[in-house]
Formats: C-alpha cells, sequence, structure tokens
C-alpha cells in the first residue's frame, strides 16, 4: 500500500533487532533503520550493512511515551514541488534523507544531492561539499566530518563553537563506497530516568 518497512532501536539493539536484520536485509525488504534515538546516534551496525552494499536510509525516533518527547529527534526528507505523504515516503525510501537532534545538514557529490546513487570512472573526481548549520539557541557546532566506507577522511571544527560550518574536498573514485557526514555539538543528550536505565541495562 506505499508504506514503509524498517527496524526500531538499531543503536540499543532490543528486541533482537540485529538478528532480524541479518534476514530481512538480506531479502530486500528493509527500507530504513532507526539508528538515532533518545538523541543518541548509533552507526556501527548500519555502517556494516552500508559496506557489504546494501542501501538503507537512516531513520530518528522518540519512541514517546517510553523514552522522550516527540520531534527530539527528527528524519527530515528532501522534496520539491507539490506535497503529498507518499512523496514523503518515496523520498525516505530513495535516501534523500537525513536524522538529526538539531542540525540542519547538506550533503552532495559532484552536485547531486543525499541518498543519490552515482555510476563513475575509477580514477575520476568527486566534488564533495557538505555543511551543517544550528540554531544557536539550541546548542552551537564544534566539529563536522565526512565520512566514506565508515571511516572519517575529513573534520573541521570550532573549538568556540559556531551555528555553521561547511567543508570542501575532491577524492579520486577508487571503488564503490558510500559517503554520510556527522555534525556535532557541545551539549550532551538529557540522561535517562533511573527506571529506563535499569530497563536498557537488563
Amino acid at each position: 500500500q506505499g508504506g514503509l518497512f524498517g527496524y526500531a532501536h538499531l543503536g540499543d539493539s532490543l528486541f533482537d533487532v540485529k538478528s532480524g536484520l541479518a534476514l530481512d536485509v538480506a531479502d530486500g525488504v528493509v527500507d530504513f533503520v532507526e539508528v538515532l534515538q533518545a538523541s543518541l546516534l548509533r552507526t556501527e551496525t548500519w555502517y556494516n550493512y552500508l559496506n557489504l552494499g546494501f542501501k538503507i536510509p537512516p531513520a530518528a525516533g522518540s519512541d514517546w511515551p517510553y523514552i522522550a518527547l516527540p520531534g527530539d529527534v527528527r528524519s527530515y526528507v528532501f522534496h520539491q514541488g507539490p506535497f503529498t505523504s507518499q512523496d514523503w515516503f518515496d523520498g525516505l525510501r530513495e535516501g534523500n534523507t537525513f536524522v538529526t537532534n538539531g542540525p540542519m545538514l547538506t550533503l552532495s557529490v559532484n552536485d547531486q544531492p543525499m541518498g543519490s546513487t552515482l555510476q563513475v570512472d575509477k580514477g575520476s573526481d568527486l566534488h564533495i561539499r557538505a555543511s551543517a548549520n544550528l540554531n544557536p539557541t539550541l546548542d552551537l557546532l564544534s566539529a563536522l566530518e565526512l565520512v566514506v566506507g565508515g571511516e572519517v577522511v575529513k573534520r573541521v571544527s570550532s573549538a568556540e563553537g559556531t551555528d555553521a560550518l561547511s567543508l570542501e574536498l575532491v577524492l579520486e573514485a577508487e571503488a564503490g563506497t558510500w559517503l554520510a557526514v556527522r555534525a556535532y555539538g557541545f551539549k550532551r543528550p538529557p540522561p535517562f530516568s533511573a527506571a529506563l536505565e535499569a530497563r536498557f541495562a537488563n
């Protein structure tokens, strides 16, 4: 019916999510994974699947009323023109999306936006641009990283903090890979309640 199927709680490995992913990703039925929850970004398992060649878009979820408030983390989907809810689902499925607990992010490769799949010749140049912007009433940005195949290849930082960071880089295409961008601030997420911490510990 045009909906999406994905896994929540990937970062906390609740409900045996890793075993389920091992079965369902290989069958091509996973449209997204929730990598941002309770303002904590957990990418290790997700990056492993990306390195295996599976294109799985990220998602964020609050799990209200059990973990956090609605909107504390969000999934943004890029769209142009008249909007329908199906456009949002389609954009998430294609990977035209990013997750955040505050910063607004951009990433382009050879002027193609997030979620794009590029076919390039080995040895050709990849012109990469990324940026992060953050409302300074929430926090200030401390760093912006470019991740290629799970490894940080460039980092720009601000010791005093700023509301905007950007980076540009030209890489030579060597083999199939994926790119991501991560932004950091200074504030830590609020602590969980003692009851919730005990629940996660068990």
